[in-house]
C-alpha cells in the first residue's frame, strides 16, 4: 500500500536546501519521540478555485487537480460552512476531505453550532492548519482518517499543519 502512495504522489519533494530542510524538521518537531519507529511523509497543500462542480470534475479527469489541492465547494448548497462561508476541501491521496463536515466518530451528532476540526489561517497565504481549538466535540485529535468501510481498513491518517498534510507511518 505504501508504493502506491509513493506512486501518486507528486508533490513531495527532495529538500532542495538547508532552509527547506530546517522547515521540514521544525513540522516534525512534535513527533520526534517515535522517529526511531516511523517514517515521515509530507504532502504541501496549494489553493485551488473552481467555478462549479463541473469545471472540477473536467479538470479531474484532465489529470490538473492534485494531491494537496485546497478548494472551496461554494456551489455545494448542502455542505456545511466555516466562520468564514467556505466550504474547504482538501484532496489527500486516498481521497477527499471535507474539513467542515462531520467527523465520522463525532460525539455531539445532534449540535449543529460545533465543527468537529476547527480551521486556522488559510491555504493563499499558506498557513492552513486544522486541529481542536475552539467549539468542537470529543471526536479525535484533529487528524484525519480515511478508512475502506468495506474491508474495516485504515487507508490513510495525518494533520494538516502550516499547510501541509504530515502522514506518520509506523513500522
Amino acid at each position: 500500500m505504501l508504493t502506491m502512495f509513493k506512486k501518486a504522489h507528486p508533490i513531495v519533494r527532495p529538500f532542495a536546501d538547508i532552509g527547506t530542510l530546517l522547515y521540514r524538521w521544525i513540522l516534525l518537531l512534535p513527533f520526534w519521540p517515535f522517529t526511531r519507529f516511523a517514517k515521515s511523509e509530507i504532502v504541501e497543500c496549494f489553493p485551488m478555485y473552481f467555478e462549479n462542480e463541473n469545471d472540477i470534475r473536467s479538470q479531474w479527469k484532465a489529470g490538473k487537480v492534485k494531491v494537496g489541492a485546497v478548494w472551496d465547494a461554494h456551489w455545494d448548497k448542502g455542505a456545511r460552512k466555516g466562520p468564514d462561508g467556505k466550504s474547504l476541501v482538501v484532496l489527500t491521496p486516498f481521497g477527499v476531505w471535507y474539513i467542515d463536515e462531520r467527523a465520522s466518530n463525532c460525539t455531539k451528532p445532534h449540535d449543529h453550532q460545533h465543527h468537529c476540526w476547527i480551521r486556522h489561517g488559510s491555504a493563499e497565504e499558506g498557513n492552513l492548519q486544522v486541529d481542536k481549538k475552539g467549539h468542537t466535540c470529543e471526536a479525535g485529535a484533529g487528524s484525519i482518517r480515511i478508512m475502506n468501510r468495506k474491508k474495516g481498513k485504515h487507508l490513510y491518517h495525518a494533520r494538516l499543519m502550516r499547510n501541509n498534510l504530515i502522514r506518520i507511518v509506523f513500522f
